[in-house]
């Protein structure tokens, strides 16, 4: 039964190991199996600049929008993103889904898709800076 039970355990690990080695991703979490991991990570830069396309991404810090002014596709979306460690960031726009309802603290983000075409603008509530949005069509 011992010795039954020691060829049970051990075919099964040849078993497993075998599979890896003829199909490297079933243990690539654990295991390097000599992989390019220039493609690898070529991959993933490659998708997140592809990501990049589709969200445009706006900062305020200091009472100020950086940058002042984007221009955006119609459909794409926008992230204006509090960097702020003081302040909080209220923002008031002509386009009410650009507009909070409370103030946002660092690292919060107010995101849209925006699919309506025109030229729209976004100021903060305690301060004189603006942001111009710009959707064009495709």
């Amino acid at each position: 039964m011992k010795k039954l039970l020691i060829v049970s355990i051990l075919s099964f690990s040849i078993g497993i190991l075998s599979h890896a080695l003829l199909f490297p991703d079933f243990l690539s979490r654990t295991a390097n199996f000599n992989l390019v991991k220039n493609k690898i990570l070529g991959e993933k830069e490659q998708s997140k600049s592809r990501e990049s396309e589709f969200l445009t991404v706006v900062s305020y810090k200091s009472g100020a929008f950086h940058p002042e002014k984007v221009w955006i596709k119609l459909g794409n979306y926008l992230a204006i993103r509090n960097v702020s460690e003081t302040e909080q960031m209220w923002l008031v726009s002509d386009l009410p889904e650009l507009g909070t309802v409370r103030g946002y603290g660092l690292s919060e983000q107010q995101q849209s898709r925006m699919d309506k075409l025109g030229t729209f603008t976004v100021s903060e509530r305690n301060s004189q800076s603006q942001l111009v949005i710009v959707v064009q069509a495709n």
